[in-house]
């Protein structure tokens, strides 16, 4: 797999090129597919996306909004 390493004992940021679009998706420690962004126009700002995703994922909590 592209960019995937079995050392990543969390998971892996990857940045990819499509479309004249740049995204990010994490992947876990397997390498499956854990989440993925929007398209941003420059590397910079998909870059700056990670890195807020980072600072905030630890803290971040649950909220259930289904009805059961």
């Amino acid at each position: 797999m592209n960019g995937y390493s079995p050392s990543a004992m969390w998971g892996t940021f990857e940045v990819v090129e499509a479309g004249g679009e740049y995204r990010w998706r994490l992947r876990d420690a397997q390498g499956e597919l854990v989440a993925q962004s929007q398209g941003y126009i420059w590397k910079s700002a998909a870059l700056d996306a990670i890195e807020l995703v980072r600072s905030v994922i630890a803290g971040a909590e649950i909220v259930d909004l289904t009805a059961d």
